[in-house]
């Protein structure tokens, strides 16, 4: 952060540097940067907002960034155009689409479809679309669109119930956001959306669950000992690690009225 100045501090006009209002220091972007894009490029801490722990000023760079990766690498953006030549786009659109793929995805949407689809593992995903949809990304895309409009339908079954929530800000923010995303889902590339980021995002969760199963299997840190395979010790880490990579994948049942509230105010922080 760069500090005011007291001008009679200054002895010599050499000693004087003018910084522009609009600065950035670059290592600090970099930091700051790396800790999203590691987010939404390497699958880590999936479904934690760490964007409101950053520095404003960094925003508009990490944003750009990102939603170019996103618009080359996952689906195609709708405003994607009008985000780069207008500046308070960029932030709209580059705080929606990280709470999409960073946020929302992970915790809410995905484990609905998987479960709604009765996908318990990646094998069982894969399968589904390979021979049951027969490839046919366009019934996935209609299966997410689906998912996401009964969350939409949630929200405004809210309405029904007290009207005086169409007056609350955030209420209207998230009704907002899961109707871009329904139109993000709809306009984008399903295959490449579901090759790029859905499968590798739970592969590496997959992954990252199974490494600290072995380790509890085969160095039993909470009871002492080595846990040898086939014995008592061994099948109950083993079928505990089957249950829980279930349990998450499968995530939970659609969220009901109170659990979408409430994920808000969890997830989320006013501006």
């Amino acid at each position: 952060m760069i500090q005011s100045t007291d001008l009679n501090d200054i002895d010599s006009i050499k000693n004087v540097m003018i910084v522009p209002p609009n600065f950035v220091n670059y290592e600090e972007l970099e930091a700051n940067e790396e800790v999203i894009k590691d987010q939404y490029v390497n699958f880590n801490n999936l479904g934690v907002d760490l964007i409101s722990n950053i520095d404003k000023t960094f925003l508009s760079d990490i944003y750009t960034n990102m939603l170019d990766f996103v618009n080359e690498t996952y689906l195609s953006i709708t405003d994607f155009d009008a985000s780069v030549v207008l500046p308070s786009k960029l932030m709209e659109t580059g705080k929606i689409i990280y709470e999409f793929i960073c946020i929302d995805c992970y915790n809410t949407i995905i484990p609905n479809f998987l479960n709604h689809m009765n996908c318990s593992s990646l094998d069982s995903l894969d399968y589904l679309i390979q021979t049951k949809f027969k490839g046919d990304y366009s019934l996935v895309k209609a299966n997410l669109v689906k998912i996401i409009k009964n969350i939409i339908d949630e929200l405004l079954n809210l309405q029904r119930i007290d009207s005086s929530v169409q007056t609350d800000v955030m209420y209207q923010k998230l009704l907002f956001k899961y109707s871009y995303y329904m139109e993000l889902v709809d306009f984008g590339e399903t295959e490449m959306f579901v090759n790029n980021y859905m499968l590798w995002a739970l592969f590496w969760f997959a992954v990252g669950f199974g490494i600290v199963m072995y380790i509890r299997i085969h160095i039993d840190e909470g009871g002492g000992g080595i846990a040898i395979k086939n014995s008592d010790k061994y099948k109950k880490y083993q079928e505990e690690a089957d249950r829980k990579v279930e349990d998450l994948l499968r995530n939970k049942p659609q969220s009901s009225k109170e659990e979408l509230m409430e994920w808000w105010d969890d997830h989320h922080k006013k501006d």
